[in-house]
């Protein structure tokens, strides 16, 4: 890029970005301003490239995506409802691709009505948290969490439990799932809940290395064998 051609997006910058909402970014640009997107927990900047034009010379535009992480409502059951057959469906379509044998231990496919009544228990527990983000105030993912207590072996006396997390495909790689296991972990610190789990399928080798990103590890392992 030449040094004129810098002078032009720097000089124009304030007036194009206020009109379009876009923010020019130069391509040697692009890492330092993709590296803050993720710094705040609760609402988050993600970038989508596009382009455009200053006077005769194409420039590569970042337009911003707004993302926030907040409690689900009661308003927002029917659109959990919606994500939660999306999940199942995307569950069932990666697991069966790995091990057909699985398919009779998968989650039973509830109706509208009981899938409701779940969430409105959910959120109307003390010890539950179900969130919701929102891209540019569209619902593009969420999360259910809880704590619980335990008596038996091999497991914490108390503990919180991550129950459900999904984002919509075309809303990954943004930081989405990050913010949302953020606001959990903070939850369940709040509540002086030290132990953390979740569960896993073995074959589900993508959703492992994300858990593992957060810092999950194998604590207690079952196994099956096929007669």
């Amino acid at each position: 890029m030449t040094g004129e051609f810098q002078n032009v997006i720097s000089r124009r910058h304030k007036r194009f970005s206020s009109v379009s909402g876009c923010l020019p970014v130069p391509h040697q640009w692009h890492q330092p301003f993709a590296s803050f997107i993720t710094d705040k927990p609760r609402i988050c900047k993600t970038p989508a490239m596009c382009w455009a034009k200053i006077g005769s010379h194409p420039v590569q535009l970042w337009s911003v995506t707004m993302i926030a992480v907040r409690k689900a409502r009661t308003a927002d059951i029917p659109v959990l409802v919606t994500l939660e057959r999306e999940f199942d469906r995307e569950e069932r379509k990666i697991v069966l691709k790995e091990n057909q044998k699985l398919k009779p231990y998968l989650r039973t496919l509830r109706s509208s009505r009981s899938l409701s009544e779940q969430m409105k228990k959910w959120m109307a527990s003390r010890n539950s948290l179900v969130l919701i983000a929102e891209a540019d105030s569209r619902p593009c993912g969420y999360l259910v969490s809880w704590t619980g207590t335990n008596t038996g072996i091999f497991r914490p006396k108390r503990y919180g439990f991550i129950a459900i997390m999904f984002v919509r495909p075309q809303h990954r790689a943004q930081g989405i799932s990050s913010s949302m296991m953020s606001e959990a972990l903070a939850w369940f610190k709040k509540r002086n809940v030290t132990h953390v789990g979740l569960t896993v399928l073995s074959d589900n080798k993508h959703a492992r290395r994300i858990y593992k990103k957060w810092g999950f590890g194998d604590f207690s392992a079952v196994m099956w064998r096929w007669n």
